[in-house]
């Protein structure tokens, strides 16, 4: 399992340093609302106090402040009139600016944040990836970092201009008229309180919400990768059913985000209707009952456009709570990856190594996935360079898991490995990995063409070197037979190809590598006695002048390895050759008596 990094700053603070290159876009966005806000406050003025009283109500004085005549209301009402349009058309401008800046910004933060997630995922051990699901991983990859993201270009700017917009506007009322303006206010302590109250179900639903579209993600891709499975069993209804009690949970999750968003709507709608109203109300009354309040309809009209003025950052508001609760679980999330530590790390002061004759030698090494249950008890056993160290034994006996360590694809809880010597503990990782090679009967082929595959550890290899490798093989001839020989594109998984065919493009992609270590992981225990026998003759050319650790199925074809290892119950219990354990009629003699027997059943032996 993966330790975690303690952290001690809100992730939301943390996003932020992936916009530190876009400060100025982001200052130019800010402006572009600013400017936008403060159109948006001059309109009500324009409408109200200068059309309805000064215009409209035939103010001389007013338009001799302008520089007119008292009589000249027509071009007073044009002025004002294109006033009004230029504040609009201005508006849309800077509408249009500040959408053309979020879009240059949007991408390369996405992007970072998506880079930023796959490369901790790649430095993370193989125990991550075993508690993980991929339908969960990819929802963070894809679907966390566009929320977040979202959260900071649109969300975040839009709530601080709605915030200048909303003081300024109260500023302007309570300038106006105090008692209105006061009127006006009467909700918003309780749209607070119940904001406050109702945040943490909030933002336990879009956790909730995350929850369900992992688990659809998860289905989605279980389906997609053992659809063969799924078909030969005849299961399509029962996966069906499946994932349509995934996407109710979804769909649940969805409704209830949707109902507490609908009661937050609600409340704030019913804030700014009862704040309209009350404003309406009293000051109709001011102006027909109150003769000496010295107001006028064009002064409530202009007030009554500022209230109005506060429906856009009141609704604003209500959908921003939203928005910061389904960002802040996306970046919890995101960052529970990229804070995640490896369990196997490279040690700062690492060395380069150059891995000489590849003798194996594992000491007292104790292993489990789990810490408190070994998998491998105290084994002790080495190979020598060059020479082939069969290892043999029951399934789960520990036999994978005895490989994996020797690659440092885990560490174990006790003990140690040496190649050549050295603890490979103290090795950089380019020089282990560069050195060992892995062919196992789990032969993943990456999407791509069939070059790209073979030349998966070589990026640099030739075409004629990657062919020479696909001859070595015995690969060579189907491939030629393909659409486009090697330039043929096949799929993530290898789907248009058979088992023995992707068997033999792993086997072409070690001997491209030319490791120093080669491990045979049940090579040919996924494809038929023929196919097994043209990769036998691929795999006796790949061992040559290697170490090579050997598991098979197949216990005849480890006759010839120089040493045999017979692992039960994560305990090495035999050592010796083919013969001398054949003459301790121990566990590996009953292991081959037993085997001989099914396959002279068979007529295969």
């Amino acid at each position: 399992m993966d330790n975690r990094k303690p952290t001690h700053i809100n992730p939301m603070f943390r996003i932020i340093t992936y916009f530190k290159p876009y400060i100025l876009h982001l200052c130019l966005i800010l402006l572009c609302y600013l400017a936008i806000a403060g159109l948006n406050l001059a309109w009500p003025y324009l409408n109200g106090t200068v059309l309805t009283d000064k215009i409209l109500g035939r103010d001389s004085g007013y338009l001799t402040e302008w520089g007119l005549g008292s009589d000249q209301f027509i071009l007073g009402l044009g002025l004002v009139v294109l006033a009004m349009l230029g504040t609009k058309l201005l508006s849309l401008l800077f509408q249009m600016v500040q959408g053309i800046l979020s879009a240059s910004i949007v991408p390369n933060v996405v992007a970072q944040l998506k880079s930023a997630v796959f490369q901790s995922m790649g430095r993370l051990s193989l125990s991550f990836f075993h508690s993980s699901q991929t339908g969960g991983l990819m929802t963070r990859v894809l679907s966390d970092a566009d929320r977040v993201t979202s959260f900071f270009t649109d969300i975040l700017p839009r709530l601080i201009t709605n915030l200048f917009t909303f003081a300024a506007t109260l500023i302007i009322m309570f300038s106006l008229n105090v008692k209105l303006a006061a009127l006006s206010l009467c909700m918003l302590p309780l749209l607070l309180f119940i904001s406050i109250k109702l945040f943490p179900a909030l933002f336990h639903m879009f956790g909730s919400r995350h929850r369900a579209e992992r688990n659809l993600n998860i289905q989605i891709n279980d389906n997609i990768t053992g659809a063969r499975v799924v078909r030969a069993f005849g299961q399509e209804q029962a996966e069906i059913s499946r994932f349509d009690q995934y996407n109710q949970s979804m769909r649940t999750a969805e409704m209830n985000i949707v109902k507490y968003d609908s009661l937050f709507h609600a409340l704030y709608t019913f804030a700014q209707e009862a704040s309209s109203l009350l404003v309406w109300s009293f000051g109709a009354y001011f102006i027909l009952c109150a003769s000496s309040s010295g107001m006028k309809l064009g002064l409530l009209i202009t007030f009554a456009g500022y209230v109005t003025q506060l429906k856009g950052p009141l609704d604003f508001l209500s959908q921003a709570i939203r928005f910061w609760s389904d960002s802040l679980n996306s970046a919890e999330r995101i960052f529970e990856i990229i804070d995640a530590v490896p369990d196997v790390v490279e040690k700062k002061e690492a060395s380069p190594f150059i891995i000489q004759n590849g003798t194996i030698e594992l000491r007292h090494v104790t292993f489990g996935y789990d810490p408190s249950i070994p998998v491998l008890h105290d084994i002790n056993l080495s190979a020598q360079g060059g020479q082939m160290l069969g290892i043999v034994g029951r399934s789960g006996a520990g036999k994978s898991t005895l490989v994996s360590l020797i690659s440092r694809l885990y560490d174990p809880q006790q003990g140690e490995i040496l190649i050549d010597g050295t603890n490979i503990a103290d090795m950089r990782f380019c020089d282990l990995r560069r050195n060992i090679a892995m062919v196992s009967q789990e032969t993943y082929i990456f999407m791509g063409t069939v070059a790209e595959n073979i030349a998966y550890a070589c990026p640099e290899a030739s075409r004629a070197q990657i062919i020479r490798a696909a001859k070595l093989a015995s690969a060579h001839d189907f491939i030629c037979a393909l659409p486009d020989g090697y330039d043929t594109i096949i799929g993530s998984a290898g789907h248009a190809l058979s088992g023995g065919e992707r068997q033999r493009l792993s086997i072409a992609r070690a001997i491209l590598a030319d490791p120093k270590i080669l491990i045979l992981d049940e090579a040919t225990a996924s494809v038929d006695t023929e196919t097994e026998k043209a990769i036998q003759k691929s795999l006796e050319y790949l061992v040559k002048n290697r170490t090579t650790l050997s598991i098979a199925h197949r216990l005849s074809t480890l006759r010839n390895a120089d040493m045999l290892v017979v692992i039960d119950g994560g305990r090495v219990i035999e050592t010796g050759t083919h013969e001398e354990l054949k003459e301790k009629k121990g566990t590996y003699y009953k292991l081959l008596e037993l085997q001989t027997k099914a396959l002279a059943m068979k007529g295969l032996e």
